[in-house]
């Protein structure tokens, strides 16, 4: 079985009561019922249809790519923070 390469997107709404029909684009992660957005992850090679299709939407307010791709998420820094302070 082949794993794919998921995008995350972060999804405004108006209401969080319709982010449950976003189930049928994508897994949804997180949905924050305060700040009215929900996270969810595509299939990256289909992620930009999926931005297309979910901005038709009337609940939808905004679609964003997750900033967690432009990240380096390299920590090859040995350094620790003790020998700063002699």
């Amino acid at each position: 079985m082949e794993i794919k390469d998921r995008t995350g997107l972060v999804i405004s709404v108006y209401s969080v009561k319709q982010s449950r029909l976003l189930k049928k684009y994508g897994v949804i992660d997180y949905v924050s019922k305060r700040m009215h957005y929900v996270v969810m992850y595509v299939d990256a090679d289909d992620a930009h249809n999926k931005i297309a299709t979910l901005q038709k939407l009337k609940f939808v307010r905004r679609v964003e790519l997750s900033p967690l791709v432009q990240l380096s998420t390299s920590f090859s820094n040995n350094q620790s923070l003790d020998d700063d302070d002699e």
